[in-house]
C-alpha cells in the first residue's frame, strides 16, 4: 500500500496491491472492501462499505458533517457522553458511534 497526502489541494492517493495472484480462485473477482469512517467508528465494511474491483481506479470525495443535538427538554435524545465517562470512573463510550448495540 502507498500512501500519499498533499496538503496544497488535499488530495489522498491510496494505491493498493491486491495481490490477484494469491488467489486460491483466479475465476473470481480480485476484490476489496472499503469504509471511511470516524475513528472512533465501529463500522462493517462489508455491510457498510464499497466493493472495489482490482485494477480499477476510483475517485472518492469526502466530506466532514457535523451534528450538535440541543440537551434536554428538546426531542433530540441528546446524552453527555463526557460527563456519563466520568460519572462511571471513565468506562463507557465517549460518543455515539462507539456503543455496541
Amino acid at each position: 500500500m502507498i500512501f500519499f497526502f498533499s496538503f496544497e489541494n488535499a488530495v489522498i492517493d491510496l494505491y493498493l496491491n491486491t495481490q490477484g495472484e494469491e488467489y486460491l480462485m483466479p475465476s473470481a473477482p480480485v476484490m476489496i472492501q472499503i469504509m471511511i469512517h470516524d475513528r472512533r467508528a465501529v463500522v462493517n465494511p462489508f455491510s457498510d462499505g464499497f466493493s472495489l474491483e482490482g485494477g480499477m481506479q476510483y475517485i472518492a470525495y469526502v466530506s466532514m458533517q457535523t451534528q450538535e443535538l440541543l440537551p434536554p427538554p428538546y426531542d433530540t435524545h441528546c446524552l453527555d457522553y463526557l460527563k456519563k465517562w466520568k460519572e462511571n470512573n471513565g468506562t463507557g463510550p465517549l460518543n455515539h458511534l462507539v456503543r455496541i448495540y
